[in-house]
This record gives C-alpha cells, sequence and structure tokens, in this order.
C-alpha cells in the first residue's frame, strides 16, 4: 500500500482577553486531546462557524467544540470517512474534506453524500466564495477551485509556494510589509513586526488580525496598535493555525510530530 506521510498537530487553548496597550508578556496554555474529549489529538485544520463553534478535522473523525464540551462524529454518524483532513465553515455550511472519500457538506446537523471526488488539504471562504486548494504532499498549491451556486468551479492553474509542505496554512501573503487576502488588501504592518516572523495569519472577530509566530502570536488592532504575547513552553514551536472562538479564547495548532500509514 502506498504510504501517506503526514505531521501531527496539537491543539492549545491561550486563555488571552486583548488589552488596548502595546506590550509583550508571557501567556500559559492548556493542552486538548482525547482525554478532554476530542476524537484524536492529532489535528489537521481547525474552523469557526457562523455561531462561533470550533469544528477541528483529525485523523479519526471530526469534532466539534461548543465551548463546553466535545461532540464528535464518525463514519456511524454519517461521515464518509474517519480521516478528515481539512474542515471550512461557509454560510450555514459545513464543508469537509475526508482523505479517502473526496470533499462532504454537513447541513442542518446532517452529513450529505460526498459530492467532489478529491483529494485536498485546505479549504478557505473568503466573502462569498469557497476556496479550496489542492496538493498535499508537494508543498505547493496546483489548482485553486471555487464553490459557486452549488458546483465547484476549477478557477485557475498555477504553482504558489507553500509555507509549510505539510499543508497550506491560509491564502494569506505579505508583500512589502503589506498584508493581502487573497487579492484584498487588508492591513499595513507597523515597523515593529518583521513579517518574516509570521507563520499563519486570521482575520479577528473584533476587526483586527490575530498574527501566529514562534511560540506567539499578536492581535494587530484597526488603529494599528499590537499586542504580543508569547507562549509558556512553546518556545520555537511553530504555530500553523490559529483562531479565537466565540468567549474571546484563542486556539492555535502546531506541529506534533510525524507519522505515515
Amino acid at each position: 500500500m502506498k504510504r501517506l506521510r503526514y505531521f501531527f498537530s496539537s491543539i492549545f487553548l491561550l486563555n488571552f482577553v486583548s488589552t488596548t496597550t502595546a506590550q509583550t508578556s508571557s501567556l500559559p496554555y492548556r493542552r486538548y486531546d482525547v482525554e478532554q474529549g476530542m476524537a484524536s489529538s492529532d489535528v489537521f485544520s481547525i474552523t469557526r462557524d457562523r455561531e462561533g463553534v470550533l469544528w477541528f478535522a483529525t485523523d479519526n473523525g471530526l469534532s466539534r467544540f461548543d465551548g463546553l464540551q466535545f461532540k464528535n462524529y464518525y463514519t456511524e454518524n454519517g461521515l464518509a470517512d474517519n480521516m478528515t483532513v481539512a474542515v471550512e465553515s461557509f454560510k450555514d455550511t459545513l464543508f469537509i474534506s475526508c482523505y479517502r472519500k473526496g470533499i462532504q457538506k454537513f447541513y442542518n446537523n446532517q452529513f450529505d453524500t460526498a459530492l467532489f471526488k478529491a483529494r485536498l488539504n485546505y479549504f478557505q471562504s473568503h466573502e462569498n466564495q469557497l476556496v479550496i486548494a489542492f496538493g498535499a504532499n508537494t508543498g505547493f498549491i496546483n489548482t485553486i477551485t471555487e464553490y459557486k451556486n452549488g458546483h465547484f468551479v476549477n478557477a485557475f492553474r498555477s504553482v504558489i509556494p507553500s509555507p509549510a509542505r505539510s499543508g497550506i496554512t491560509a491564502l494569506y501573503h505579505i508583500e512589502n510589509n503589506f498584508i493581502y487576502k487573497n487579492e484584498k488588501l487588508l492591513r499595513q504592518l507597523p515597523k515593529t513586526i518583521n513579517p518574516k516572523n509570521i507563520t499563519c495569519i486570521d482575520e479577528d472577530t473584533e476587526g483586527g488580525l490575530i498574527l501566529g509566530g514562534i511560540g506567539s502570536f499578536g492581535i494587530l488592532k484597526t488603529d494599528n496598535s499590537f499586542t504580543e504575547k508569547t507562549i509558556q513552553g512553546l518556545n520555537g514551536t511553530r504555530l500553523f493555525k490559529i483562531v479565537r472562538d466565540k468567549y474571546n479564547r484563542i486556539w492555535c495548532k502546531t506541529k506534533h510530530g510525524r507519522g505515515f500509514l
């Protein structure tokens, strides 16, 4: 059997409340895994839905976290495959990439049948479009596809370098100290921030940006004030994904190890 190499990841909860003044300080974290109720401690993707609920794509099912407890979904619940490698919330629908089956929808608490036979490593919703990226083990995106009016439409083909061979962390890029999301200009970085230290970006629920780095993250507010926090025990650890939940808590994904099947 052909082996697929992939990165395992750990999920950490950071108890962070943003402040109005720029500062740098240390922050404790809490790790979540199967002991806390997750389907698996090996997580590939995180998304936040319209209600602020977090969803985790793992190698052994799909996990939902409402801020209090986890609820897990497996093949016996209608999931096409327990190996889920990407998840994205788009409007009222959840899209799940099931590694061996394809892309599946979850709507009104029900799983649809696999609607698109493809393996992919990344979803991203953008305004009124859902973008998916292919090219899982090459370190490059080689196809971008958009989901429009209930159909997947090939948008363009190109080869875009990925910041991590395990997958695309976001379709954001920084050019001349300006942060772009796809072709949309989001923000100019303050001169005090080195763009080379930014490993992942997410748009904050409060209108700012959350910037992940190596063992730290920061909140860049709409007034361009910046608050940075280092994470105790994660010195030198790269953050691959960062997101805030409806309770104002920060979640991040890190590389935890390497495995194969």
